[in-house]
């Protein structure tokens, strides 16, 4: 497993390939390669026959079809064990003749990769990324590869909470002999290309260019590199290019330095990305293009606090697990980047990476929605020894559960705003399953199937309202923590970012205030609203929330929850829109006459699914809160499916 010991936040490599003036057919797309996969489970009385059969191209008896990414023990209901998935295919015509390599984002835990019985890499641990390199046969090839996550193979860290399998996209990469190294295919080496920003003066950057190249052919090469640098219009605002003769069969760094002007920096609120496209040049032949995002940003860590761009900021953040119910790690790219949404518009600046490394797009959403990524080693040489990390596991269901929690979060997070570190780091953003079983982590500022809790709103108005920010994070925050019950509902705690907030029981005003001021708000950005009232009775509750200049800024609306009397589905796309192969929560709300969700509802709801969706979740799921969430995969088509919840004589349809 790879770990870093520094702050990062563009080392996501993003690929593409078009064609530009005389760019020839020796420059390839990848092919997405995540179909059609066999996989079975071994045991010591098999794997031995399993692995014997399948190098010799020939599938096992018992291997069951998947797509990946895939969650090897999240289907098998085992934690540890040994994984094979095999995959026979023939190479696309376009492809023949070229250098070519599978490139696997994610996979646990020791892998050993086979191509037409020959192994081409092995790797000793981990969740790191890999490449296997391999020259194709005529006709079918086959691909075989073994995971083991026996417990002999795995580390203390790798036993808490591991769902095995191919988790992850895998690539069929065809490069000419001449062309820049993908850039998992080797931890020894810097491959691929790398950019760093070497000096910031007001408006003008430097950018330091290292791109990996190999050249495969029998013969010396003369090989240009060409650089542009664009802008979010695709203008370009810079160039170099660097001209050297390169060995035969060997690699070679090119470097190259770019000073750019009126730039504009990558921050938390403006999250500015640039592209550098690199051409490998030989000859009068375009031979390779890769476009890289990339972001200016200059980041210190002093005694005095933590600055980026010059500017002085107390980060708050929180770990994520990537683990979703009933899939485990094996989740869509789309469903990263609704996570990376959600702890966004929660109000968190960074994320702490779990032990593991993080899908390739939850870091491409995090560039692009302005979270700074930290490794676990960075925080605790920087966090740990000032940060009380706020762990709060419900023991009770229901308004009391959820108001604790919120509690006890705002004044651990007030407390360490009074300490020196620059950051405060709340333990975890979502629920998670513990070690695959049914011992729950339930500290999580939302439910494990992404529902927001108390503590969620209260992160939110903690960020000020910015109308400018180039994100629409900064919006005005107006939440009535309570769900206004009879004998439960002892006091009213509004969360807000605004200068003050009125109160209406049944329309009358019980009174506009000022935030509340205690010891345990003291050091907040926007302390909480407290109101002196309990629920005698069912009623409504509205809170008003107003700007600095006294104008209405925002409102929130809380009815007390009575008999159910429908269902209502939400398909969660938080963000980022369905599309095809995606992996998506799908909400069921039971609500009463009013459209309040019944908080205290906790029966059965049956889900189906028809068209090219199918259910990965069982289709009985108890509602918790009022509310049961499914998970569904959708098929090449995203537009041709529907889904339907019932309970009892409740029922709803969702047709998309």
């Amino acid at each position: 497993m790879r770990t870093t010991t520094k702050i990062f936040f563009s080392l996501l490599i993003m690929c593409t390939f078009s064609c530009f003036g005389e760019l020839s057919d020796e420059s390839i797309a990848d092919e997405n390669f995540n179909d059609s996969w066999l996989f079975i489970k071994a045991d010591s009385s098999n794997a031995s026959q399993i692995e014997t059969k399948l190098l010799s191209g020939v599938s096992y008896n018992g291997m069951t079809t998947v797509r990946l990414p895939h969650s090897a023990s999240v289907e098998t209901e085992k934690l540890q064990g040994v994984y094979y998935y095999m995959k026979n295919f023939t190479i696309p015509s376009i492809m023949e003749g070229k250098m070519l390599s599978l490139r696997f984002e994610e996979g646990m835990n020791v892998a050993q990769v086979w191509i037409n019985g020959k192994k081409s890499v092995s790797r000793s641990g981990g969740y790191s990324p890999f490449v296997a390199n391999f020259t194709p046969k005529n006709g079918v090839n086959s691909v075989v590869v073994k995971l083991d996550n026996s417990v002999s193979k795995l580390s203390k860290d790798a036993e808490f909470d591991l769902y095995g399998g191919l988790y992850g996209n895998v690539w069929l990469s065809a490069k000419d002999s001449l062309s820049i190294t993908n850039r998992e295919e080797n931890y020894q080496r810097e491959c691929g290309i790398s950019i760093s920003t070497t000096k910031i003066e007001g408006n003008t950057a430097n950018i330091k260019i290292t791109a990996d190249v190999r050249n495969a052919y029998s013969e010396d090469k003369k090989v240009t590199l060409k650089y542009s640098v664009l802008d979010f219009k695709r203008k370009t605002i810079g160039r170099a290019k660097t001209v050297k003769t390169l060995e035969k069969q060997k690699s070679d760094f090119f470097t190259d330095t770019i000073t750019l002007k009126n730039i504009t920096p990558w921050d938390i609120d403006n999250p500015n990305l640039y592209v550098l496209r690199t051409e490998v040049i030989s000859g009068r032949k375009i031979l390779d293009i890769t476009e890289t995002e990339f972001g200016i940003r200059d980041i210190k860590i002093t005694p005095e606090g933590f600055f980026i761009n010059g500017k002085q900021k107390k980060l708050t953040g929180v770990i994520r697990h990537q683990e979703y119910p009933y899939a485990g790690y094996a989740i869509s790219e789309q469903a990263h980047w609704r996570d990376a949404y959600r702890i966004k518009r929660s109000g968190f600046d960074y994320v702490r990476i779990c032990r593991y490394e993080q899908s390739p797009a939850f870091l491409k959403a995090c560039d692009r929605y302005g979270i700074i990524v930290i490794d676990s080693l960075t925080e605790e040489k920087f966090f740990k020894n000032y940060n009380e990390i706020s762990i709060s596991k419900p023991v009770e269901s229901g308004e009391k559960a959820l108001v604790q929690q919120a509690k006890n979060i705002i004044e651990t997070h007030n407390n360490n705003l009074s300490k020196s570190a620059f950051a405060n780091g709340d333990w975890v953003m979502f629920d998670y399953n513990k070690n695959n079983s049914e011992d729950m982590e339930y500290s999580g500022i939302m439910s494990m199937t992404r529902i927001p809790k108390f503590s969620y709103y209260f992160f939110a108005s903690q960020r000020d309202i910015d109308e400018d920010e180039l994100q629409a994070f900064s919006e005005p925050v107006c939440y009535i923590a309570s769900y206004w019950q009879p004998k439960i509902s002892k006091e009213v705690m509004v969360l807000s970012n605004c200068a003050e907030v009125e109160l209406f029981v049944d329309g009358k005003s019980v009174g506009r205030q000022k935030p509340e001021i205690n010891k345990s708000t003291q050091n907040l950005k926007h302390p909480y609203f407290l109101f002196n009232v309990s629920c005698q009775k069912p009623g409504t509750l509205k809170a008003v929330a107003f700007d600095k200049n006294g104008n209405p800024a925002s409102e929130c609306t809380v009815k007390t929850p009575s008999t159910p009397k429908n269902l209502k589905l939400v398909l969660d796309e938080s963000g980022t829109l369905a599309s095809a192969f995606d992996v998506l929560l799908v909400h069921c709300y039971v609500l009463d006459a009013n459209g309040t969700t019944v908080c205290d509802f906790s029966n059965e709801i049956e889900f189906s699914v028809n068209g090219t969706a199918k259910l990965i979740s069982p289709s009985k799921i108890k509602a918790e809160a009022g509310i049961a969430t499914a998970l569904i995969q959708l098929g090449q088509n995203n537009n041709d499916f529907t889904v339907s919840a019932k309970c009892g004589m409740l029922s709803t349809v969702i047709d998309k």
